[in-house]
């Protein structure tokens, strides 16, 4: 439920993803003054000021950010969730995934291995997961 925002500063969650996510979290009956001022921001506002209200909606109800290894995992399983319910296309999936491999791996190797040889092998990997569903 908190996931996308515990790894918004992290991995750059799309501003869009995480105003709908407070937008959801309110439909359900989740409320704080923070939350409703995230969920009144748009993307063209700056990522600063939704980052101070993501922040702040997460203390709101005391949730820690989620970093290193377990932020790619959980937000990973966040978009292959939105894919399976048909909220995102199987190509913003694989963008998605395929950024989060850069960024977790990124730090390990060089960018232009990752292009040459990670980012090439993690969308056969994907696209074979997929089609084998």
């Amino acid at each position: 439920m908190f996931t996308q925002a515990q790894v918004f500063n992290i991995l750059d969650v799309p501003l869009a993803d995480i105003i709908e996510w407070a937008i959801e979290l309110l439909s359900l009956g989740y409320d704080s003054a923070n939350l409703r001022i995230l969920a009144g921001l748009s993307h063209l506002n700056d990522r600063q000021e939704v980052t101070y209200y993501v922040n702040q909606s997460l203390e709101d109800f005391k949730i820690s950010p989620l970093t290193g290894k377990i932020s790619v995992i959980a937000y990973t399983a966040v978009i292959i969730k939105e894919f399976l319910r048909a909220k995102i296309s199987q190509r913003r999936m694989l963008q998605e995934i395929c950024k989060l491999c850069i960024v977790f791996l990124g730090g390990v190797f060089s960018p232009t291995f990752l292009i040459k040889m990670g980012l090439t092998y993690y969308r056969e990997c994907i696209l074979a997961t997929l089609q084998g569903m």
